[in-house]
């Protein structure tokens, strides 16, 4: 057998081929067409749909809702004559005969779709070909692709069979329907009639019926069929193939034109896929003209698909053996991901502590968890993740009887890092989690000879993924070690994720299992922040009552865990409860009260969360009414007061899900006001920051931005930029419709920045980069105290037990290190084009602006040090 470093290399060419295929060659030698299809494919169902749409509006001649469907401004439209009709009855049919079921039936709207958008984005990606070159090129594909669905759905597939039979090296070579219907013209053209409905039937012959028609020249045949054409066959079959169509001017060629022309205008309005631009004529420079190329939209599409495709093949699957300074063997992934950056700004990260932190992590052996897959695969649980890719990865670990595998990893632009398998890593479901394993020390000890600092850690870690109704998560260590002796489910058993109310039911069993095997210190023990967003905020400013909430204050394991989610929702449920004594209870509140709805941990944990991160109070009521949707979600209609009520024409709601009930919505605007209300006094200060960066923000406008985290060697600068979104114009005339205009409006990204983006996330985005700066220097600190295995989900670490106490106070030390420094006194910079303003710190910066930030309160930050709630 190969060694494991060529087994590896092996291993992710046949990945790279099996997930790509013909498409990665065809990338890497330069040729879009692979890559164009794919993407087409995206939207055509939405496409085909909205054609059927526009279809069942024109045998209607409802031409003004034509108009709207297709986004053409105030023009209604009428016609006396339609001569697009018989077109649109044969995109009403269901199923194409093309394809069979096993390979996905499409319906006939669908391959007429999927026709048009491969003749003319293709078109578009070779050449700026003209408006009306395309137009004329698609219909041609359109037509045959018509005659095809004819030719297999009267005469069968055999009719296409025995070209491929006869000429297979033509067969290969042309494979699209376009090139296959025009190989058949010869032998099909003749088989059409003058009129419909002259066939005269005769007789059949087995299982097919035989058909007398006479041809163009006025020779009769003899055909046989699969069914019977009816006389939308031959009006469709007429269009395609009246002799007429040999000159561009005919009547025919202007219908199937103007067929193109609408299908033109449902892509655009799907998926705003194409532009128009003036042009010259190569021969005569003088002589404008319209080009039809892909919008920048379109573009940007293409350039994520193909960067997603190449770097498939490289991250499906896990390493065998350690990566190459973070990369795998064959191919570097050193890029910042996420979206392209507009002027070429970006954050880079190569060189920096944060990647150097993320090489850390890729640098890490995992093992499969063997009891936990054996118990999966032999009870056979359905379970709601993607359960076949993990058991790929399982199956594959344990029929190779390796000892270690490893995770490469990637960050964004703010360091945050983020695992490249997509299907099992730490930051996997409840499922993927339970599958890992640290390997096993060549020293293992029973659970009853660990220190009682190691049990403590593997009582805190199995109580935080119970969690349970009686939140034994939220408890103080003693309680957690009574629920620990006393339960009666620790063990690999039989259904045990079927009786538990555990939070984690599968990872939970599967760590038990570990401490039956002896196997403890293989659990990855999982450490986490409280709210973790506002303890940073808490921190920055030295809030002394929110920083104290969130867990940084002086605490044992004995004390009671502070819960801010808590702390908010009974402000809130008292401020409701106040309007109640005062018998000034609102109609709002009444429901909530008959729904049987109490703001409590759990409802205001969601509001809470997203408010470090730059929410609004628009998120805030999003966050709060998923939670209220998610809690009301068996309750009847019959008995929602909300449905119940009759004012206001809400009856009109009684048989609509409740998320469509308008009073619903109201409600949870009220409700998320007085949660507005409860979150204010619990973090003035956080509130205050948030405002001054998002003011800060909004000044840097159209230009780059920024700062530098951590205070390490190599420091990381984060920089925010995003792409504005432009919507376009773009007036088309003709088509379909006599004297009308069409207006087709497009989004695309440009190469502008959204002075929008920089105010909605630079509170998120500056939080995400300290708590990424705070995850990389604990990082590197924990190996430099000689620590081993770890692992990360964003925010929080996971360590062996005999290690929780190395990474507890590398976490600590990392924290106080940073705030001790003042974030807010680091560099910043405002990039506007070749200009870099340089600010000496973000006052200065605020300064600048006309704002500041809110004075630093008392809070010793030494106090996390002595802080055993700050991660936990």
């Amino acid at each position: 057998m190969p060694p494991l470093r060529e087994q590896q290399i092996i291993r992710e060419q046949a990945a790279r081929d099996a997930a790509l295929g013909k498409r990665a060659r065809a990338i890497q030698e330069g040729r879009l067409g692979p890559v164009l299809k794919r993407w087409v494919n995206a939207d055509v169902v939405p496409i085909a749909e909205l054609l059927r749409e526009v279809a069942r509006a024109y045998l209607k001649g409802d031409m003004t809702t034509i108009a709207k469907l297709l986004d053409n401004p105030s023009v209604e439209l009428t016609a006396k004559e339609r001569p697009l009709a018989p077109l649109m009855e044969w995109t009403l049919r269901g199923k194409s005969p093309g394809r069979s079921q096993k390979q996905g039936a499409t319906s006939y709207a669908e391959d007429l779709v999927l026709s048009f958008m491969a003749s003319v984005v293709t078109g578009c990606a070779s050449d700026k070909s003209t408006l009306s070159a395309l137009l004329s090129s698609a219909a041609e594909s359109l037509r045959c692709t018509t005659q095809g669905q004819f030719i297999t759905s009267v005469q069968g597939a055999g009719a296409m069979q025995a070209i491929r039979e006869r000429q297979p090296e033509v067969w290969k070579q042309k494979k699209s329907l376009q090139r296959i219907a025009s190989q058949m013209h010869s032998q099909v053209k003749p088989q059409f009639l003058q009129a419909a409905g002259d066939g005269v039937e005769l007789p059949t012959r087995g299982h097919r019926k035989v058909l007398k028609v006479m041809d163009f020249k006025g020779d009769e045949r003899r055909l046989e069929f699969t069914r019977t054409p009816d006389p939308i066959d031959w009006q469709v079959m007429n269009l395609c193939w009246r002799e007429e169509m040999d000159t561009k001017e005919s009547a025919s060629h202007n219908i199937w034109l103007a067929f193109a022309g609408i299908l033109l205008c449902c892509s655009q309005r799907v998926g705003g896929w194409f532009e128009i631009v003036d042009g010259k004529r190569s021969k005569r420079k003088w002589s404008k003209t319209k080009l039809l190329v892909l919008s920048e939209q379109a573009h940007s599409h293409i350039k994520r698909d193909i960067d997603s495709w190449m770097a498939l093949g490289f991250n499906a699957e896990p390493m065998l053996v350690k990566p190459e300074a973070g990369d795998y063997l064959t191919v570097k992934h050193r890029q910042v991901t996420g979206r392209r950056s507009p002027k070429g700004l970006g954050t880079k990260a190569e060189g920096s502590d944060a990647w150097r932190a993320a090489e850390i992590l890729s640098e890490t052996p995992w093992q499969v968890n063997r009891a936990m897959l054996s118990m999966i695969r032999d009870e056979e649980v359905t379970i709601e993740e993607d359960m076949p890719s993990a058991m790929r990865l399982a199956e594959h670990r344990r029929a190779a009887s390796l000892e270690a595998f490893y995770l490469p990893t990637t960050m964004d632009f703010r360091g945050r890092i983020y695992y490249r398998t997509p299907w099992i890593s730490p930051q996997s479901g409840d499922l993927g989690k339970s599958l890992l394993m640290f390997p096993p020390l060549n020293e293992e000890r029973p659970f009853h000879a660990a220190t009682q600092e190691e049990q403590d850690a593997v009582t805190m870690h199995l109580s935080s993924l119970y969690g349970g109704p009686n939140k034994v998560d939220k408890a103080p260590l003693s309680v957690r070690k009574a629920w620990l002796t006393e339960g009666d489910w620790i063990g690999l058993e039989a259904g045990f994720w079927q009786r538990t109310e555990a939070d984690k039911p599968l990872t939970l069993a599967a760590h038990a299992a570990l401490i039956d095997e002896g196997l403890w210190d293989s659990i990855p023990i999982q450490l986490d922040g409280t709210c973790n967003g506002l303890q940073h905020l808490s921190a920055l400013f030295r809030d002394e009552d929110a920083a104290r909430r969130v867990n940084l204050g002086r605490s044992t394991l004995e004390d009671p865990l502070n819960d801010i989610y808590l702390y908010v929702a009974s402000l809130a449920e008292e401020a409701i409860e106040r309007m109640r004594e005062d018998g000034e209870e609102p109609e709002w509140a009444a429901r909530m009260r008959i729904a049987g709805i109490v703001i409590d941990r759990k409802l205001a944990k969601g509001p809470v969360m997203v408010l470090p991160y730059g929410g609004s109070r628009e998120a805030v009521r999003l966050a709060l009414r998923a939670a209220l949707l998610e809690r009301l979600k068996d309750m009847p209609n019959e008995a929602s007061p909300w449905h119940l009520c009759e004012e206001n024409n809400y009856e009109a709601f009684k048989e609509r899900a409740l998320e469509d009930h308008p009073l619903f919505n109201r409600d949870c605007l009220h409700m998320a006001q007085i949660i507005w209300g409860a979150i204010a006094p619990a973090i003035p200060k956080a509130m205050a920051a948030m405002a001054t960066l998002q003011a800060i923000g909004s000044w840097v406008g159209e230009r780059g931005l920024s700062w530098r985290v951590g205070a390490g060697e190599n420091p990381l600068w984060v920089t925010q930029a995003k792409s504005r979104a432009e919507r376009r114009q773009v007036t088309m005339r003709g088509f379909h419709f006599p004297d009308a205009v069409r207006r087709l409006t497009m989004l695309a990204d440009s190469n502008e920045i959204d002075p929008k983006a920089h105010r909605s996330g630079i509170v998120a985005n500056f939080i995400h980069s300290l708590d990424a700066a705070h995850l990389a220097a604990s990082l590197q600190r924990f190996k430099d105290k000689g620590g081993g295995c770890v692992g990360a989900i964003h925010d929080c670490l996971l360590v062996r037990p005999s290690e929780v106490a190395t990474m507890g106070s590398a976490l600590r030390e990392c924290f106080v290190a940073l705030y001790e420094a003042d974030p807010l006194s680091a560099p910043v910079r405002v990039l506007d084009g070749d200009v870099t303003l340089e600010y000496d710190s973000w006052y200065a910066l605020a300064d600048v602006v006309g704002v500041s930030f809110p004075e630093r309160g008392s809070f010793d930050i030494k106090e996390v040090l002595d802080s055993a709630w700050f991660f936990s």
